[in-house]
């Protein structure tokens, strides 16, 4: 009896060692961070409008949902470089300390938004090397580091070392275990461009990071955000939207050297202040907005079938479901610790209300304009004819439309030939809609037919139509708030009759005016 009850003992013992060295393990590591974000560059460079606000939601994210002490957390805008290496040395310092406490693991987390030249970051006139940038961080003594850089051109920080663009990491998306080694994420490949979004208020990349770590990107259901989760949903999502973009679409790159039995946890969805979930009834793409600042917080395509639970602070949001061409909404508000599950039901359907628009400032879907042109004439001896031109712009999607209606006069005067002749117009046309941050380009077609009154010297008066077709290019970009320049150029035929018989002609108009959005 006695051997069996010290077998047991021992068997106590070992399991309760056993469950002690797991615990150890799963341990969340000790976890630092520098966020930086610069909005100037050199002096050639246009200010950027969202790299510093962008690090403050980083910031934000990673203390709410990451597990970040705000001690251990080092915000920077607007500063130099020295400021930079300056933080990078005491959080190593730090890292280093909390190995000699204890820990059995740190995490290093730097995150930078800003100019970057393809070889250098920018702060203002004053440069840090992306080599020297990524040595320091390598260097480091934490277990593990990371280096997010959202900027044009920076895949030239990991192309030294073999980075490359691509949708996944090759790793197993699992808890965080034993995990070392070093990860490079950027947001466009090496000579590429990264885009700001006016709509989104944010780069594109760092919207779409922040979107997955509040948990559009748990593709496993575990309510736990991976490094490799997270990179996963924003390459992708990056992509798609700047694709539809005039600049093109904008590739974020990676270099995993990361080492262990596990994946990188960046958050967990279950420590934020409230969560919303969807349920497999829902379906189609959700975007959730706070008021009353009106920013966009997360959104996603969500399939039917699937469940998703969303990390939010606690507040009163908008939730628009695009679905099949109707759109829904629902004013909600979150209270501390709590979970909303939204349902069909109390869904509204808005589909008949003007939107905002994918590009996003201040505009709706509806415009309207006024502009100047110049219309080439059917006749030789008729110069240019000079309109007026005002119009209706509607945004389906991304496509639109434009119905247009002008006035315009001309005259000729050469030897015995003496007339005045007044044109009125309407015109339909359909584009395709581009978008580039604040800048919108049409490529389209269009249609439509001019009234002509001709007056000659003897007062005899001729009337007939004119009918136009053709193709067309227009740009629009805003000037402030809901206001905006706008410029068509259209190219075709004009068909007409002329001495009893069918004539055509070739012609061209410019237009260039104002818009004004609702």
């Amino acid at each position: 009896m006695k051997n069996a009850r010290g077998r047991g003992a021992a068997l106590l013992l070992i399991a309760a060692a056993v469950l002690f060295e797991l615990s150890a393990a799963e341990a969340d590591p000790a976890r630092f961070a520098l966020i930086i974000g610069n909005n100037r560059g050199n002096e050639r460079r246009t200010a950027l409008r969202y790299a510093e606000r962008d690090a403050k939601r980083v910031a934000k994210i990673l203390e709410e949902l990451g597990g970040f002490s705000r001690d251990h957390v080092v915000l920077l805008t607007g500063t130099d470089p020295q400021d930079v290496l300056d933080a990078i040395e005491r959080l190593d310092a730090s890292a280093s300390s909390a190995q000699a406490s204890g820990a059995a693991r740190t995490l290093l987390f730097v995150y930078y938004s800003g100019h970057a030249d393809g070889a250098n970051l920018e702060f203002g006139e004053r440069k840090l090397p992306f080599a020297q940038l990524r040595d320091l961080v390598e260097g480091s003594r934490a277990t593990t580091k990371v280096l997010v850089v959202d900027a044009c051109q920076s895949g030239g920080i990991t192309t030294a070392k073999g980075g490359r663009a691509g949708p996944a990491f090759d790793i197993a998306i699992a808890d965080s275990l034993d995990t070392s080694g070093m990860a490079i994420l950027t947001s466009s490949a090496p000579g590429e461009k990264s885009h700001e979004s006016a709509h989104l208020q944010s780069s594109y990349f760092t919207h779409y990071l922040l979107s997955g770590l509040r948990g559009t990107a748990d593709y496993d259901g575990d309510k736990r955000i991976t490094l490799g989760e997270v990179y996963h949903y924003a390459y992708g999502k990056t992509v798609v939207k700047t694709s539809r973009t005039v600049a093109g679409a904008q590739h974020p790159t990676y270099d995993y050297r990361i080492t262990g039995r596990g994946a990188v946890v960046l958050t967990d969805i279950e420590k934020g202040e409230s969560q919303l979930g969807l349920g497999p009834q829902i379906s189609g793409h959700i975007l959730v907005v706070s008021e009353p600042g009106k920013e966009i917080v997360t959104e996603l395509e969500k399939e039917p079938g699937t469940s998703r639970l969303l990390s939010l602070s606690a507040g009163t949001y908008t939730v628009t479901l695009r679905r099949r061409g109707r759109i829904y909404e629902q004013e909600l508000t979150l209270e501390h610790q709590c979970t909303y599950d939204l349902e069909p039901q109390a869904l509204r359907d808005e589909t008949r209300l003007v939107l905002q628009d994918e590009k996003g400032s201040a505009r709706g879907t509806i415009s309207l304009f006024a502009q100047y042109g110049l219309l080439s004439s059917a006749l030789k001896q008729l110069a240019a004819i000079h309109q007026g031109i005002a119009g209706l712009r509607t945004d389906m999607g991304p496509m639109t439309g434009f119905a247009l209606f002008s006035f315009g006069s001309g005259r000729v005067s050469e030897g015995m030939l003496d007339y005045r002749i007044r044109l009125f117009g309407a015109d339909a046309k359909l584009a395709w809609r581009f978008e580039h941050s604040l800048l919108d380009l049409f490529v389209g077609l269009s249609a439509g037919a001019l009234y002509g009154i001709q007056n000659q010297t003897d007062e005899a008066e001729h009337r007939g139509t004119i009918f136009s077709y053709g193709g067309f290019i227009g740009l629009d970009f805003p000037i402030w708030r809901a206001l905006s320049a706008c410029f068509f150029w259209d190219i075709g035929g004009q068909a007409f009759v002329l001495d009893d018989s069918l004539a055509g002609h070739l012609a061209t108009r410019g237009s260039l005016g104002a818009a004004y959005s609702f």
